[in-house]
């Protein structure tokens, strides 16, 4: 996958639509656009990011994770229909919610909402 290039012409910074799963040691995030071929996605040990432009819209995922995660086994595998990212649990341990500031419930499906202090950043991971 190229990496995400300037486009001219790009007025909107939209959030896409999200929903996730998981398992005892993997948390899995969906992101649904239909016809991603560039994006950036950056991992931190805390921190998540996606990017991606489509068309004149310009897509954001820039949100705290609840829980650690670990950075060297993340994982991004374009569907055409979504963008899932696979990040491993830095602890075996189930997650309520995935990010610290979205506005789901956990209960919904969708990333869910709260507020956590655990801010600490180790290896950053650049995938491509």
């Amino acid at each position: 996958m190229p990496p995400l290039s300037a486009v001219d012409g790009v007025t909107q910074r939209l959030a896409p639509d999200t929903t996730w799963s998981q398992k005892d040691d993997t948390v899995n995030i969906s992101i649904h656009l239909i016809g991603v071929e560039q994006y950036k996605c950056h991992v931190s040990s805390t921190h998540l990011i996606f990017m991606s432009v489509l068309g004149d819209k310009f897509y954001v995922v820039d949100e705290e994770l609840c829980q650690k995660v670990v950075t060297q086994s993340c994982v991004v595998n374009v569907q055409g229909i979504s963008v899932s990212i696979t990040l491993k649990k830095a602890v075996k341990d189930g997650w309520r919610k995935v990010m610290t500031h979205s506005k789901e419930a956990a209960a919904t499906g969708g990333l869910a909402g709260g507020i956590s202090s655990d801010t600490e950043s180790s290896t950053d991971t650049e995938l491509f």
